[in-house]
């Protein structure tokens, strides 16, 4: 199945997109119906005004607490795009211990490769100073389509405590289960062995987990 990609005029009650390929016209005259069949997703332009944030590899209603994690660990947990959104303009974590030592932390924004994977790199937060407790958020600029999945991904350099989703119970299944024995435990994000630096690209993660806190990696869209 083919896919037309298009932008949609943003002056106010056009929602025709016009497009030519092959010598043949399609023309589409609004957001869900046309002239061939299917639909057609408006993607918006602009900032939607909300200030909210949406956290990566957890469908938890219950807050987070703090979680040590080892360094040197690449973790990549799974975010769907929403629908009113076009573009991650923050991202960011939260300090709940400092560890021993001058702590920092790298933040990465994925591209799903198709694999229920993450792959080519879409932003790197560049160092994080996780000295103090608290948040640390950091400006981005990376667009996305409505319902896309992308992956959030952290790094950190010594052992020290982020808010977390605790696992198994406040994991999203990202994954799934390898078989129908569902007593097995599901699978919840991915990770690769990883030095402390600027993050890879593609990810080329080595293992998916299934008993992983989740680091809360938050995301803000607009």
């Amino acid at each position: 199945m083919a896919k037309i990609i298009g932008t949609l005029p943003d002056t106010e009650g056009q929602d025709t997109l016009s497009l030519s390929t092959d010598g043949s016209t399609v023309t589409w005259s609004g957001v869900s119906s046309g002239t061939t069949g299917g639909s057609i997703a408006k993607h918006r332009s602009g900032n939607s005004g909300l200030n909210i944030y949406y956290v990566a590899g957890s469908a938890s209603t219950y807050p987070p607490t703090g979680v040590n994690f080892s360094p040197n660990t690449l973790l990549a947990f799974p975010l769907f795009c929403p629908q009113w959104a076009s573009e991650i303009v923050e991202v960011g974590i939260y300090v709940t211990g400092i560890g021993a030592g001058s702590g920092q932390a790298r933040v990465g924004i994925y591209r799903d490769d198709n694999t229920i994977a993450p792959g080519v790199l879409a932003a790197d937060s560049g160092v994080i100073d996780t000295g103090s407790t608290g948040s640390k958020l950091v400006s981005v600029s990376v667009e996305c389509l409505a319902n896309e999945m992308i992956w959030l991904a952290l790094v950190n350099s010594i052992t020290q405590g982020f808010s977390s989703f605790v696992a198994d119970s406040n994991s999203w299944l990202t994954r799934g289960y390898a078989g129908t024995d569902v007593t097995s435990k599901a699978t919840t994000g991915v990770s690769r062995a990883f030095t402390f630096g600027a993050l890879p690209d593609p990810f080329n993660f080595t293992s998916a987990f299934t008993s992983q806190s989740a680091p809360a990696i938050w995301a803000r869209f607009a």
